[in-house]
């Protein structure tokens, strides 16, 4: 059984690399058709999901290496929490995009790059991580300064998806956009809620090692959520069409 579940936790991570790939590609198709006066909004969604792409390949790796080396699978999350840092700074950039004050977009731009990514990085400095096994594998435990610098990091963005959505539902006239900024951002708190407790350890203790792949495989799902909310699904075919069929 401990076999089985070991292969479909490889299995769920390429899943996820996959499904973020597939939503990078879809901003990178929409951003070719987008006029240039507003492109760059999509070109810091595709940063942002090209960083969140990266952050499982370090998994992918560090599944096939035993608990005997736990070097690799500590190094392996640290790496993933230095895409994490460059997603977290791409999406800042994209909400601060909302914001019609030049002084409030300012605010997220510098947020993201002077605030959240050393956060980041200063949780990955300390090295006294924990690895655990489970059935689904093994498991890294942060330290509890990591978890804290961490869990910072998680709230800063969080809040400010919840500040922006605020902002949009008060200052922005189109209500057909309203709603589907509003439905992407609220896509976006769940997201990162659950890629926050799957990740770093939170949602392990409690759950164990089949309930941990459940949130990844909801991790994946939910990627393809936010794109089809944000594009359509019309224009969701399209960007696959494109991706996979380039010359059709």
């Amino acid at each position: 059984m401990g076999r089985i579940l070991q292969l479909l936790n490889q299995l769920i991570t390429i899943f996820n690399f996959s499904a973020y790939a597939i939503v990078a590609g879809t901003y990178f198709y929409l951003r070719k058709r987008t006029p240039s006066s507003t492109a760059h909004a999509y070109t810091y969604l595709l940063l942002a999901w090209i960083f969140i792409a990266a952050t499982p390949l370090p998994g992918i790796i560090r599944n096939t290496f035993p608990p005997t080396m736990p070097h690799v699978h500590i190094w392996s999350l640290k790496l993933s929490m230095v895409a994490c840092a460059f997603a977290f700074a791409w999406q800042y950039m994209f909400i601060g995009n909302f914001y019609v004050n030049p002084l409030l977009r300012y605010l997220f731009y510098l947020l993201g790059w002077l605030v959240t990514v050393p956060l980041n990085f200063l949780s990955i400095l300390r090295n006294n991580f924990t690895i655990e096994s489970s059935s689904a594998g093994i498991e890294v435990i942060l330290s509890p300064f990591a978890f804290f610098t961490t869990l910072l990091a998680w709230s800063l963005l969080l809040g400010s998806f919840a500040i922006t959505m605020i902002y949009v539902h008060r200052h922005l006239v189109d209500k057909r956009i309203k709603a589907k900024v509003i439905k992407v951002f609220s896509t976006y708190i769940v997201f990162w809620l659950l890629y926050l407790g799957e990740s770093f350890g939170l949602l392990f203790s409690l759950m164990g090692g089949i309930g941990i792949l459940l949130i990844r495989l909801i991790l994946g799902i939910m990627a393809f959520i936010t794109i089809i909310i944000w594009s359509g699904k019309r224009i969701f075919r399209d960007a696959l069409s494109n991706l996979f069929c380039p010359f059709q």
